[in-house]
């Protein structure tokens, strides 16, 4: 339990911050929204050990519950100034995000063994991955 402690809010710090200041513009937005999605990427690569421990206990994940509650407040302030769209489920969203995040981090040995891709060692990658998640976040599959 005391291990499970250190998986607390203070992983969240940078991420959070980013989030702090309500955005002023769609540019502005899509800006911080890129770089929280980096930032929550890194601090979960970090702290990725107690992630595991913390998943397997089946803990009630508390910072991440508060993680993505400010995610949502600032995706709505985004969706009040019309920045995002109207019908956008707010959520739904934020919680498809955090999935890819943790998936990639929770997987990432599997990943790197099926198609050679290092989440953990190779920057480019991860620079790479959070762009394409990114793209696919701000403009969808279809043409």
């Amino acid at each position: 339990k005391a291990i499970l402690e250190k998986f607390n809010d203070s992983v969240f710090v940078v991420p959070m911050r980013i989030l702090d200041k309500e955005p002023d513009s769609k540019e502005s937005f899509q800006a911080r929204m890129a770089l929280f999605f980096e930032e929550t990427l890194e601090a979960l690569i970090e702290n990725h050990l107690l992630l595991s421990v913390s998943c397997k206990q089946q803990q009630k994940m508390e910072t991440i519950t508060n993680h993505q509650a400010q995610f949502v407040k600032y995706i709505k302030k985004a969706k009040e100034k019309e920045f995002v769209r109207n019908k956008l489920d707010v959520e739904m969203i934020s919680g498809f995000l955090m999935d890819r995040l943790l998936n990639q981090v929770q997987y990432a040995d599997m990943i790197k063994d099926f198609s050679g891709c290092d989440l953990f060692n190779d920057k480019e990658y991860r620079q790479q991955w959070c762009k394409s998640n990114m793209d696919l976040f701000f403009n969808g599959i279809l043409n």
